[in-house]
């Protein structure tokens, strides 16, 4: 048996704190991913995917983009064709400036006319982002909001999508101390689950509302 702490000297200082805070936030998560023990993840948000190996030819294109730098940023495409969402992870590394993702944007987006829904506590890199031609907009953070857009949809994930896949299947929500089931999740590994509810949640509100003019 053994923990993080026998790996310590190869780890990050902000994975080390992120491991060690999951204690104040659900006690199953920090027996698992803490200290090894053997658990089973509870109260799981999302059981409306599949993963599949196709993607379609044509539909709805749009992206959500979570920043980070020692955690991953994250870039999620999503594809919505005949009432079924399809998402696979385009990026998911750490240490990307912004110059670094418009780069990576530039490889894996086609049309920057393509609307991007990104973190909105980074304004400037947004900014920057869009003074380099790219449809990329603040994205609508309400969480509780964003899992119901999600939850509407069937979604189909593509195979290759490794890291979407790890962090779907551990995405749950928080329990306190006595058990009671919280309503937000916990915030551990949900790089993609971040961009993914970027994506849907400000998607639906343009469509609806008109509120992200799409450019």
């Amino acid at each position: 048996h053994s923990t993080y702490r026998d790996n310590i000297r190869f780890l990050s200082p902000e994975y080390i704190a992120e491991l060690e805070g999951l204690i104040h936030q659900d006690q199953n998560y920090y027996r698992i991913y803490a200290l090894g023990e053997p658990g089973v993840l509870e109260n799981v948000i999302y059981r409306n995917y599949e993963i599949v190996n196709s993607w379609p030819s044509c539909g709805d294109v749009y992206y959500g983009l979570d920043f980070g730098f020692n955690n991953p940023t994250a870039l999620v495409e999503v594809v919505e064709h005949d009432s079924i969402i399809y998402i696979r992870e385009l990026i998911y590394r750490s240490g990307m400036t912004n110059a670094d993702v418009i780069q990576a944007l530039n490889e894996s987006i086609p049309k920057k006319t393509l609307p991007i829904y990104a973190d909105a506590a980074e304004p400037a890199r947004i900014q920057e982002i869009r003074n380099a031609g790219y449809n990329i907009h603040p994205a609508d953070k309400s969480v509780l909001d964003g899992i119901d857009a999600v939850k509407r949809h069937r979604l189909f994930i593509h195979q290759d999508s490794q890291n979407l896949i790890a962090e779907i299947r551990g995405y749950s929500y928080r329990t306190d101390k006595d058990g009671r089931v919280l309503e937000d999740p916990v915030k551990f590994r949900d790089h993609c689950m971040d961009a993914l509810r970027y994506a849907i949640h400000s998607h639906m509100k343009s469509l609806n509302s008109g509120e992200f003019a799409i450019a």
